[in-house]
Parts: structure tokens; sequence; C-alpha cells
């Protein structure tokens, strides 16, 4: 038998449940403007969108704040998406939607690549404090030292690179 949550709790999941709705409003916002204006889908914004998390939880061990750490995520990602839309884009002599959307295709993979080899090859000591079993089950128990929420990029780095790992 369950029990209706107390005014606590339903206030905290309400603010829960609207700042996670408008972080998926701001992200299918930016696809229908970069669509609308383009023509185009740009399939590497959705990994620009992890790679701004992906910097930003990196850098919350660097800053106190999370504002601080989020401020910085979104310069390093605006930076990256300028240099790569000089260096892929800028260059295409007749660009039409259908180009534009294989070449984000080709960003995307790129993208996730780095994310991967530059971004989770930092957390391999979390990987060696947890065990990756081979039915990518994630077992970090609290002696390892290692906060449950990590174990989503620990899964993450797990199935990029194929292999499970085991250690501790």
């Amino acid at each position: 038998m369950t029990t209706a949550p107390t005014g606590s709790a339903f206030l905290q999941l309400l603010v829960a449940g609207i700042g996670t709705g408008s972080i998926y409003a701001l992200i299918a916002l930016g696809f229908n403007v970069v669509f609308k204006s383009t023509g185009a889908m740009n399939f590497a914004q959705g990994e620009w969108v992890v790679m701004g998390g992906m910097i930003s939880a990196l850098l919350l061990g660097s800053f106190s704040s999370v504002g601080v750490a989020c401020l910085f995520a979104v310069l390093l990602v605006a930076v990256f998406g300028l240099i790569s839309e000089r260096l892929v884009i800028w260059p295409l002599r007749r660009p039409t939607p259908l180009l534009i959307t294989l070449v984000s295709i080709g960003l995307s993979i790129c993208t996730r690549s780095l994310v991967i080899s530059r971004i989770l090859g930092r957390c391999d000591d979390l990987v060696r404090r947890c065990h990756v079993s081979s039915t990518d089950a994630v077992d970090c128990r609290p002696d390892f030292g290692v906060p449950r929420h990590h174990a989503l990029v620990l899964r993450a780095q797990h199935a990029g690179q194929g292999a499970p790992r085991s250690g501790g």
C-alpha cells in the first residue's frame, strides 16, 4: 500500500519535473530554430548537449558552484560549435539541407568519440573502483567511495569501450 506524498515531497517533485521539462523544452527549441533557419536537422546538437553536461560535471570538481561550472561548460561547447562550423560547414561550396544533415551526422560521431576518449577517459579512477560486469551491471558499493550517480558515466564508458572492466 502506497501513501500519498507529503506537501514538501510533492513540491520537490514538482520543481524537479519543471526543471527537467524546461531542459527538454530548450533542447527541442534549439532543434526547431536550427531546422527552421537551415532546413536541415543538426544531429550533432544532441551530442553537444551531452558534451556540455559532461564538461559541467567534470568542472564541478574544480569549482564550488554549479552555476559557474555550467557557465564554463556552455562557453566551451559554444566555442566548439563555432570551430566546428568554421572548419566543417563553412567550406562547403553549395550546402544543401541534405548535405548539411549528412555532415552533422559526421560531426555527431566525432563529438561522441571526443567525449568518450577525452572526457570519460578521465573517469578511469572511477572504473578502477567499481566493477562492471559483462551484463552491463555496475556495482558501486559505498566502500568504493563512488557516488551512485556516477554509474551512468561508468556504463557509458563501458559501452564505448566494448570490454568489461573490473578492479578495486
